[in-house]
């Protein structure tokens, strides 16, 4: 049974690793054996149809970030195991819409378990449908509910578009025909994650071109 621990350890590799990738380098608050990016902004995370509040932290043009690591104990291995999720937002006006989150849920490899690990979930549309009933719903008369629809349509000439974008993620096929990479260990996360921040940025340079 996998218990959480907390450990400092395990978060310094990742931060120093990604500190040249962010202005003013990066930071990550700790509760138990939860830790999550320091951000100056709030956003809603859609994780599992659910929203939680969360701090996001500027990454470059418009694109924000958010960051958590759950460090995992394996009592009966006698070893620690970090899971990442990691929300890519971007800011049109004053509203951060949720476009992706990547994921690496790092658990012991299961029979009959080939969930894909690690995996991207595609968060840009719910986001812009919540965000567009809010709007629609403030609308007090006609003409307000014309204007809002005005700003709806050109927001979605600002929104990113992610369809072109080549969501690249790594897994087992290629070694064992498993979609699911277990058992990563602190130096294996933290190159995951640099390299998947490195490789969206380039994409998303791309999208923006």
């Amino acid at each position: 049974m996998k218990k959480k621990y907390t450990n400092i350890d395990f978060i310094d590799p990742i931060r120093k690793k990604l500190c040249p990738l962010f202005e003013g380098g990066i930071d990550f608050n700790r509760k138990g054996s939860v830790y999550t990016i320091q951000g100056t902004e709030q956003a809603e995370n859609r994780v599992d149809d659910q929203n939680e509040l969360i701090n996001i932290k500027y990454w470059f043009c418009d694109i924000w970030v958010y960051i958590r690591i759950d460090v995992l104990r394996d009592d009966e291995n006698k070893s620690f195991h970090p899971s990442v999720s990691i929300s890519f937002f971007q800011k049109i006006d004053k509203y951060f819409i949720q476009l992706l989150r990547a994921e690496w849920h790092n658990f012991q490899s299961i029979e009959g378990y080939n969930h894909p690990q690690p995996h991207w979930h595609i968060t840009e549309g719910a986001a812009l449908e919540k965000l567009f009933e809010n709007l629609l719903y403030d609308g007090k008369s006609n003409d307000d509910l014309m204007i809002n629809i005005e700003i709806i349509n050109e927001w979605k000439k600002k929104l990113l578009n992610i369809n072109i974008i080549h969501l690249a993620m790594s897994g087992s096929w290629i070694n064992d025909g498993k979609m699911i990479s277990a058992r990563a260990d602190i130096n294996i996360i933290t190159e995951w994650i640099y390299q998947l921040l490195i490789h969206l940025r380039k994409e998303i340079e791309y999208a923006n071109s």
